[in-house]
Protein backbone atom coordinates (compact mmCIF):
# COMPACT_ATOMS: atom_id res chain seq x y z
CA UNK A 1 0.00 0.00 0.00
CA UNK A 2 2.87 2.17 -0.11
CA UNK A 3 3.50 2.44 3.26
CA UNK A 4 6.68 1.72 4.99
CA UNK A 5 10.69 1.45 4.49
CA UNK A 6 12.32 0.62 1.45
CA UNK A 7 15.50 -1.32 2.13
CA UNK A 8 18.59 -1.81 -0.52
CA UNK A 9 21.72 -3.34 -0.60
CA UNK A 10 24.18 -5.75 -2.11
CA UNK A 11 25.37 -9.55 -0.93
CA UNK A 12 28.75 -9.37 -1.76
CA UNK A 13 30.47 -13.11 -1.32
CA UNK A 14 34.01 -13.19 0.08
CA UNK A 15 36.73 -15.76 0.20
CA UNK A 16 35.88 -17.45 -2.67
CA UNK A 17 39.73 -16.70 -4.42
CA UNK A 18 37.57 -15.40 -7.62
CA UNK A 19 34.82 -18.30 -7.86
CA UNK A 20 32.01 -16.89 -9.42
CA UNK A 21 28.65 -17.22 -6.98
CA UNK A 22 25.05 -16.53 -8.45
CA UNK A 23 23.27 -15.18 -5.66
CA UNK A 24 19.87 -15.98 -7.26
CA UNK A 25 20.21 -19.12 -5.12
CA UNK A 26 19.77 -18.18 -1.77
CA UNK A 27 17.49 -18.34 0.84
CA UNK A 28 16.98 -15.04 2.52
CA UNK A 29 14.49 -13.36 5.33
CA UNK A 30 14.29 -10.53 7.09
CA UNK A 31 12.93 -11.12 10.43
CA UNK A 32 11.12 -9.48 13.06
CA UNK A 33 12.17 -9.41 16.94
CA UNK A 34 9.37 -7.96 17.80
CA UNK A 35 6.31 -8.73 15.89
CA UNK A 36 4.44 -11.86 16.05
CA UNK A 37 3.69 -15.01 18.39
CA UNK A 38 5.82 -15.65 21.71
CA UNK A 39 7.37 -19.06 21.61
CA UNK A 40 4.92 -20.17 24.32
CA UNK A 41 2.06 -19.55 22.05
CA UNK A 42 3.44 -22.09 19.25
CA UNK A 43 2.13 -25.37 18.42
CA UNK A 44 2.80 -28.51 21.31
CA UNK A 45 5.99 -30.04 19.70
CA UNK A 46 7.09 -27.22 17.99
CA UNK A 47 8.84 -24.99 20.32
CA UNK A 48 12.61 -24.54 19.30
CA UNK A 49 15.03 -26.15 21.63
CA UNK A 50 17.04 -22.78 22.25
CA UNK A 51 15.58 -19.18 23.49
CA UNK A 52 14.14 -17.07 20.79
CA UNK A 53 14.26 -13.81 22.55
CA UNK A 54 17.19 -11.54 21.35
CA UNK A 55 19.14 -11.24 18.03
CA UNK A 56 18.75 -13.76 15.29
CA UNK A 57 21.70 -16.70 16.06
CA UNK A 58 23.27 -18.70 12.96
CA UNK A 59 23.06 -21.49 15.54
CA UNK A 60 18.94 -21.24 15.40
CA UNK A 61 19.06 -22.68 12.01
CA UNK A 62 19.85 -26.06 12.79
CA UNK A 63 16.97 -26.58 15.39
CA UNK A 64 14.21 -29.02 13.15
CA UNK A 65 12.33 -26.33 14.75
CA UNK A 66 13.53 -23.25 13.30
CA UNK A 67 10.85 -22.84 10.47
CA UNK A 68 8.27 -22.89 12.84
CA UNK A 69 9.50 -19.89 14.58
CA UNK A 70 10.11 -18.13 11.18
CA UNK A 71 6.13 -18.57 10.42
CA UNK A 72 5.45 -16.83 13.97
CA UNK A 73 7.39 -14.08 13.67
CA UNK A 74 6.54 -11.32 11.12
CA UNK A 75 9.03 -11.49 8.29
CA UNK A 76 9.72 -10.67 4.42
CA UNK A 77 11.09 -13.30 2.34
CA UNK A 78 14.35 -11.37 0.23
CA UNK A 79 15.08 -12.71 -2.96
CA UNK A 80 18.73 -11.58 -4.46
CA UNK A 81 19.55 -10.58 -8.19
CA UNK A 82 22.30 -13.12 -9.54
CA UNK A 83 25.32 -10.20 -8.56
CA UNK A 84 23.92 -9.73 -4.93
CA UNK A 85 21.68 -6.64 -5.27
CA UNK A 86 18.45 -6.72 -2.62
CA UNK A 87 15.14 -4.59 -2.32
CA UNK A 88 12.76 -4.83 0.32
CA UNK A 89 9.63 -3.13 0.27
CA UNK A 90 6.90 -2.02 2.51
CA UNK A 91 8.82 -2.75 6.10
CA UNK A 92 7.34 -1.68 9.44
CA UNK A 93 8.89 0.18 12.18
CA UNK A 94 10.96 -2.18 14.42
CA UNK A 95 14.30 -4.12 14.86
CA UNK A 96 14.70 -6.88 12.35
CA UNK A 97 17.44 -9.29 11.54
CA UNK A 98 18.40 -10.04 7.80
CA UNK A 99 19.35 -13.82 7.40
CA UNK A 100 21.61 -14.59 4.75
CA UNK A 101 22.08 -17.87 3.15
CA UNK A 102 23.84 -18.35 -0.14
CA UNK A 103 24.09 -21.60 -2.07
CA UNK A 104 25.53 -22.36 -4.86
CA UNK A 105 23.07 -23.34 -7.85
CA UNK A 106 21.09 -26.21 -7.01
CA UNK A 107 21.51 -29.76 -8.60
CA UNK A 108 19.87 -31.93 -6.64
CA UNK A 109 18.85 -31.23 -2.98
CA UNK A 110 19.93 -28.56 -0.55
CA UNK A 111 22.12 -29.93 1.98
CA UNK A 112 24.53 -26.79 3.19
CA UNK A 113 25.28 -23.33 2.64
CA UNK A 114 28.46 -21.80 1.26
CA UNK A 115 27.92 -19.02 3.30
CA UNK A 116 25.73 -17.68 5.97
CA UNK A 117 25.34 -14.09 7.97
CA UNK A 118 22.76 -12.22 9.81
CA UNK A 119 22.94 -8.49 10.02
CA UNK A 120 20.57 -6.42 12.67
CA UNK A 121 18.43 -3.20 10.94
CA UNK A 122 16.76 -1.52 12.88
CA UNK A 123 13.84 0.88 11.17
CA UNK A 124 12.37 3.50 12.57
CA UNK A 125 10.99 5.87 9.94
CA UNK A 126 9.42 4.99 6.54
CA UNK A 127 12.16 5.88 3.69
CA UNK A 128 14.61 4.66 1.99
CA UNK A 129 17.58 2.54 3.84
CA UNK A 130 21.10 1.70 1.85
CA UNK A 131 22.60 -1.19 3.72
CA UNK A 132 25.13 -1.02 1.09
CA UNK A 133 27.86 -3.56 0.42
CA UNK A 134 27.23 -6.51 2.82
CA UNK A 135 30.47 -8.42 2.72
CA UNK A 136 29.44 -12.46 3.44
CA UNK A 137 32.71 -14.92 4.04
CA UNK A 138 32.09 -17.72 1.74
CA UNK A 139 33.24 -21.03 0.91
CA UNK A 140 34.42 -22.52 -2.34
CA UNK A 141 34.82 -26.25 -3.63
CA UNK A 142 37.77 -27.76 -5.10
CA UNK A 143 38.04 -26.66 -8.82
CA UNK A 144 40.34 -28.75 -11.33
CA UNK A 145 44.00 -28.96 -10.28
CA UNK A 146 43.20 -28.85 -6.62
CA UNK A 147 45.90 -31.04 -4.13
CA UNK A 148 42.86 -33.87 -2.65
CA UNK A 149 45.58 -35.80 -0.67
CA UNK A 150 44.89 -34.53 2.42
CA UNK A 151 41.17 -35.91 2.34
CA UNK A 152 40.41 -38.79 4.84
CA UNK A 153 38.19 -41.75 4.69
CA UNK A 154 37.44 -44.92 5.95
CA UNK A 155 37.70 -48.01 3.11
CA UNK A 156 35.71 -50.85 2.30
CA UNK A 157 37.76 -53.23 5.20
CA UNK A 158 36.94 -50.43 7.75
CA UNK A 159 40.50 -48.85 7.53
CA UNK A 160 41.76 -44.86 7.92
CA UNK A 161 42.99 -44.28 4.93
CA UNK A 162 43.95 -40.80 2.95
CA UNK A 163 43.54 -40.17 -0.89
CA UNK A 164 47.38 -39.67 -0.80
CA UNK A 165 47.76 -43.79 0.26
CA UNK A 166 45.98 -44.67 -2.83
CA UNK A 167 48.58 -42.99 -5.11
CA UNK A 168 48.60 -44.46 -8.54
CA UNK A 169 44.80 -44.74 -8.65
CA UNK A 170 42.52 -42.71 -9.59
CA UNK A 171 39.73 -42.05 -6.73
CA UNK A 172 36.12 -41.49 -7.37
CA UNK A 173 34.43 -39.47 -4.50
CA UNK A 174 30.70 -39.42 -4.27
CA UNK A 175 28.72 -37.44 -1.95
CA UNK A 176 24.84 -38.64 -1.63
CA UNK A 177 21.97 -38.97 0.86
CA UNK A 178 19.22 -41.29 1.66
CA UNK A 179 16.58 -39.13 0.89
CA UNK A 180 17.96 -37.25 -2.45
CA UNK A 181 15.75 -38.75 -5.11
CA UNK A 182 18.84 -37.67 -7.79
CA UNK A 183 21.14 -39.69 -5.33
CA UNK A 184 19.71 -42.82 -5.50
CA UNK A 185 18.55 -42.67 -9.14
CA UNK A 186 22.47 -42.87 -9.94
CA UNK A 187 23.46 -45.58 -7.74
CA UNK A 188 23.10 -48.12 -10.35
CA UNK A 189 25.63 -46.31 -12.34
CA UNK A 190 28.29 -46.10 -9.50
CA UNK A 191 27.54 -49.57 -8.73
CA UNK A 192 27.96 -51.00 -11.82
CA UNK A 193 31.53 -48.42 -12.67
CA UNK A 194 32.80 -50.25 -8.62
CA UNK A 195 32.24 -53.38 -10.75
CA UNK A 196 33.96 -52.60 -14.78
CA UNK A 197 37.23 -51.57 -12.83
CA UNK A 198 39.23 -53.20 -10.46
CA UNK A 199 40.65 -51.56 -7.08
CA UNK A 200 44.15 -51.59 -8.77
CA UNK A 201 42.85 -49.40 -11.40
CA UNK A 202 39.91 -46.83 -9.02
CA UNK A 203 38.82 -46.83 -5.64
CA UNK A 204 35.41 -45.39 -4.53
CA UNK A 205 34.21 -43.49 -2.03
CA UNK A 206 30.76 -42.94 -0.87
CA UNK A 207 30.05 -39.60 1.69
CA UNK A 208 26.76 -40.03 3.38
CA UNK A 209 25.27 -36.63 4.80
CA UNK A 210 21.74 -38.31 5.99
CA UNK A 211 21.10 -37.12 9.67
CA UNK A 212 20.50 -41.01 10.65
CA UNK A 213 23.64 -42.54 10.03
CA UNK A 214 22.59 -46.13 10.58
CA UNK A 215 19.57 -45.88 8.75
CA UNK A 216 21.80 -44.54 6.08
CA UNK A 217 23.74 -47.49 6.68
CA UNK A 218 21.43 -49.96 6.95
CA UNK A 219 20.02 -48.93 2.94
CA UNK A 220 23.43 -49.47 1.44
CA UNK A 221 24.04 -52.88 3.09
CA UNK A 222 20.41 -53.95 1.64
CA UNK A 223 21.38 -52.26 -1.98
CA UNK A 224 24.94 -53.69 -1.76
CA UNK A 225 26.53 -50.82 -1.92
CA UNK A 226 29.60 -52.39 -0.77
CA UNK A 227 32.53 -50.12 -1.71
CA UNK A 228 33.89 -47.66 0.88
CA UNK A 229 31.09 -45.75 2.38
CA UNK A 230 31.50 -43.01 4.87
CA UNK A 231 28.85 -41.77 6.93
CA UNK A 232 29.48 -38.14 7.57
CA UNK A 233 26.10 -37.03 9.01
CA UNK A 234 24.32 -33.56 8.43
CA UNK A 235 26.57 -31.75 10.16
CA UNK A 236 30.21 -32.34 8.43
CA UNK A 237 33.53 -30.89 8.62
CA UNK A 238 34.51 -32.45 5.12
CA UNK A 239 31.64 -31.47 3.61
CA UNK A 240 32.49 -28.02 4.63
CA UNK A 241 35.66 -28.29 2.72
CA UNK A 242 34.50 -29.26 0.02
CA UNK A 243 31.63 -26.72 0.25
CA UNK A 244 28.80 -28.89 -0.96
CA UNK A 245 25.90 -27.21 -1.23
CA UNK A 246 23.43 -29.63 -3.07
CA UNK A 247 23.95 -33.49 -3.78
CA UNK A 248 24.62 -35.84 -5.61
CA UNK A 249 27.96 -34.03 -6.23
CA UNK A 250 30.81 -36.23 -8.13
CA UNK A 251 34.99 -35.29 -7.61
CA UNK A 252 37.34 -37.64 -9.94
CA UNK A 253 40.45 -37.59 -8.50
CA UNK A 254 43.57 -38.38 -10.65
CA UNK A 255 46.87 -40.86 -9.72
CA UNK A 256 48.66 -37.49 -8.36
CA UNK A 257 45.79 -36.80 -5.95
CA UNK A 258 45.10 -33.71 -8.25
CA UNK A 259 41.40 -32.83 -8.83
CA UNK A 260 40.62 -33.73 -12.43
CA UNK A 261 36.63 -33.00 -12.29
CA UNK A 262 34.39 -32.14 -10.98
CA UNK A 263 30.16 -32.72 -11.62
CA UNK A 264 26.61 -33.03 -10.34
CA UNK A 265 26.46 -35.59 -13.32
CA UNK A 266 27.21 -38.93 -12.40
CA UNK A 267 27.56 -39.95 -16.24
CA UNK A 268 29.69 -36.88 -16.77
CA UNK A 269 32.19 -38.46 -13.82
CA UNK A 270 32.00 -41.70 -15.09
CA UNK A 271 32.73 -41.01 -18.57
CA UNK A 272 35.88 -39.35 -17.34
CA UNK A 273 36.89 -41.67 -15.51
CA UNK A 274 36.50 -44.43 -18.34
CA UNK A 275 38.26 -42.05 -20.87
CA UNK A 276 41.16 -41.97 -17.80
CA UNK A 277 41.05 -45.57 -18.05
CA UNK A 278 41.00 -46.48 -21.71
CA UNK A 279 44.61 -47.05 -23.29
CA UNK A 280 45.29 -44.99 -25.87
CA UNK A 281 46.31 -46.54 -29.03
CA UNK A 282 49.27 -45.08 -30.54
CA UNK A 283 48.82 -44.16 -33.93
CA UNK A 284 52.56 -44.29 -35.21
CA UNK A 285 53.64 -46.63 -37.79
Amino acid sequence: GGSGAVITGKVVPTGRDGAPLDRRWSLNYLISRDRGLSPTDLPSGKTPAFDASGPFQPAWLLDPNWETLLAARAHHFVKLAPDGDLRVTGVAQGEYDLVLRLYEQPVGCLVETVGEKVVPVSIDASGAIDLGNIEVPCRAGPRPGTDMRAYSFTDAEGRQRRVADLSGRHVLMHVWASWCEPCLATMPEVAAATQRYGADKAVFIGLNVDRDKQAAKALAERRHWNWAQNYLGEDSDMVRQLAVSSVPVYYLIGPDGLLVHASADAGEALSKLTEALTPRVSMTP
